[in-house]
């Protein structure tokens, strides 16, 4: 996945954050933020990000600096009430189901939010969820520049 952030460092400049999904390292690039390494300028990328910054320089325009960046893990506690004796099955497509809005609702490029409702229409989708509340967060959940929503710990009570 990738997104783009006009400006991201000033006039000139073009932001990307990347992420490697399948990478088992949650998807979330390895590496340092930065520049090509063939660009006379700035510091240069490492790891997966300086792959995908050596890799566009030749095809950027030349008046843009390209840096390519891997998002901020922005997590995310839940509280759920009223389902607090459920099964191990239930939990686990629970947290499947909140990593799938986290992923969809996700966006690094300061536009992103979670809707909580989003979260309880798809909790409501477990079969064994009737009668939940979620209570912690309170209300919808704007990510900052750079950041993408990660599960943080699920709290049954």
């Amino acid at each position: 996945r990738v997104w783009i952030r006009r400006r991201a460092m000033g006039a000139g400049t073009v932001g990307i954050y990347i992420m490697c999904d399948n990478n088992g390292k949650g998807g979330f690039p390895t590496g340092t933020d930065g520049f090509s390494s063939l660009e006379n300028y700035g510091t240069a990328a490492t790891g997966d990000q300086a792959r995908v910054a050596d890799y566009i320089y030749p095809l950027q325009p030349v008046t843009a600096l390209v840096w390519v960046c891997s998002p901020i893990q922005r997590k995310i506690d839940i509280t759920i009430n009223g389902i607090s004796y459920v099964s191990r099955d239930v939990t686990n497509a629970i947290a499947a189901a909140i990593d799938n809005v986290f992923f969809e609702s996700g966006n690094p490029d300061g536009t992103g939010r979670v809707l909580i409702s989003e979260l309880q229409y798809v909790i409501a989708d477990v079969p064994g969820t009737a009668g939940f509340v979620i209570t912690n967060p309170t209300s919808n959940i704007k990510l900052g520049i750079g950041e993408l929503p990660l599960r943080g710990e699920v709290i049954y009570t």
